[in-house]
């Protein structure tokens, strides 16, 4: 996961930066083939996640819940999303995250910490 090795006080600091946003079921979070600069946590319900086949179609990949993380993947690998997201019941999730790796994330929070980021809050 993104966010593995980081202590719930530091998400809880990188929270306290993103947008909280909220979703009715069915509603897209993001789509496959989207250009991806961005994830998202979830902090309520669950969401769907499915991929295009080749030869038509959709194939289930894995139903997320709360503490998710949601498009890291592209982040960490092609910048483009490699499925789509969909609510499957009411969605709140927090973001944009708009790190390259979870280097950067961490290095994020480290400079929150140290007063360096603190304009955007």
């Amino acid at each position: 996961s993104l966010f593995e090795g980081l202590a719930p006080s530091e998400i809880e600091e990188i929270l306290h930066v993103c947008e909280r946003a909220q979703f009715d079921p069915g509603a897209s979070l993001m789509r496959q083939g989207q250009p991806a600069d961005s994830a998202f946590i979830l902090e309520s319900g669950s969401v769907d996640v499915v991929t295009r086949l080749p030869g038509g179609g959709e194939a289930g990949v894995a139903t997320l819940g709360p503490g998710s993380v949601i498009g890291e993947m592209a982040l960490l690998d092609s910048g483009q999303r490699s499925a789509t997201v969909m609510a499957r019941e009411p969605v709140a999730r927090y973001g944009p995250f708009v790190m390259n790796t979870k280097a950067e994330l961490t290095q994020a929070v480290q400079d929150y910490q140290a007063g360096k980021m603190g304009h955007l809050s």
